[in-house]
């Protein structure tokens, strides 16, 4: 129930994903299937090492996004086979940095983002999720601007909920030297 309350179909009957339960929206056969043929915006997901346990959370939230033009880009980064995690998400995209060695989550970014063919950039940590409407948010914000949507974050510690954590002043020199 608690995750049907926080899916986007809860309120959209016709954002409901293929395959569920339940009667068709508007008289359909079926659920209609998401093609994630015209991604306009790419969701770079860099793994580090022992992240991949944390990934099916990360695109579960993909999947229950109120916008659904998007394309999905997992940067293996952690020397691990992701293949167990990456089971009933064939729409995700596998790119690892390399087999030398890791190269870092800035790097493993970076080559997500060459390997991008949306708009727009979301960076995700493989342990992070997007609450379902972030991407429609972000786009209502600053739709054809060529700046940055930068925004608070929530967090849950200790199993005692989500606190809102402020964002810093954004510091694209900050940015550049971690």
């Amino acid at each position: 129930q608690r995750i049907c309350a926080w899916s986007p179909w809860s309120d959209d009957r016709m954002l409901t994903p293929y395959g569920s339960v339940g009667q068709p929206a508007q008289g359909r056969r079926a659920w209609p299937v998401s093609a994630f043929d015209k991604a306009n915006i790419s969701v770079v997901i860099p793994v580090c090492p022992g992240h991949g346990k944390y990934l099916q959370d990360a695109l579960d939230s993909l999947l229950g996004q109120t916008y659904q033009h998007w394309e999905a880009i997992v940067i293996n980064d952690s020397g691990e086979d992701l293949t167990k995690w990456l089971h009933g998400f064939p729409f995700a995209r596998l790119v690892s940095t390399s087999r030398a060695g890791r190269k870092g989550p800035g790097k493993a970014r970076n080559i997500g983002i060459a390997a991008a063919k949306g708009e727009y950039i979301v960076c995700l940590d493989a342990d992070d999720i997007l609450l379902p409407t972030f991407m429609a948010k972000c786009l209502a914000r600053n739709p054809k601007a060529n700046e940055y949507v930068y925004c608070n974050h929530l967090s849950a510690r200790d199993g005692t909920g989500l606190d809102l954590g402020e964002f810093r002043e954004f510091d694209c020199q900050g940015l550049l030297g971690e």
